[in-house]
């Protein structure tokens, strides 16, 4: 770092787009996220368009999302990527299939008394795709898992927007799933 007359000068850093949208997102929909480390999946969760039929039905409720971000969504969520590898701005811990195969492999009831056994300062486990930017960079698209119980979890589709000031916020969210 530079210094002028004594003073450092800091470097201005930007912070990554998704990394806000994430942010965003979590204060949206899962209350007290920003105090608690979060349990998720160690891959991102895949999204998929639904087929024609349903697809229109899935425009109208979104109205206005721009056009473009659906199949980047699609393509960008094709490969599973290693969560540890997006931008999410809270403390996490990773949780395999393997170890998730294992929780749940006396079922449903079982498997979340066993969660809950071995975390016990943990409700949930989530998991997120990547983000994806329409082209003026104001819309942002994502897709969300959440798991928390045998009757309890929800799969979304997660439309963010950022105001003039520049932060994100939640416009809609459009469940694909729900227990």
């Amino acid at each position: 770092m530079a210094a002028c007359a004594g003073v450092p000068l800091r470097a201005h850093v930007v912070p990554d787009p998704a990394r806000l949208v994430y942010a965003a997102l979590l204060d949206s929909l899962i209350p007290g996220a920003a105090t608690d480390t979060l349990l998720v999946q160690d891959s991102t969760a895949v999204f998929r368009l639904p087929g024609s039929n349903a697809l229109a039905s899935w425009r109208m409720r979104f109205d206005s999302l721009p056009a473009e971000l659906p199949p980047l969504l699609d393509a960008a969520s094709r490969k599973r990527l290693p969560s540890a590898a997006l931008a999410i701005p809270r403390p996490m811990r990773t949780l395999s299939l393997a170890a998730l195969r294992e929780i749940f492999a006396g079922g449903p009831g079982e498997g979340w008394r066993v969660f809950y056994e071995r975390f016990p300062r943990q409700r949930r486990y989530i998991g997120l795709s990547p983000v994806v930017f329409s082209d003026d960079g104001q819309s942002a698209l994502l897709y969300f898992e959440m798991h928390c119980g045998s009757l309890c979890g929800e799969g979304d589709a997660v439309w963010l927007r950022r105001s003039k000031e520049g932060r994100w916020s939640v416009r809609k969210v459009l469940m694909f799933w729900v227990s």
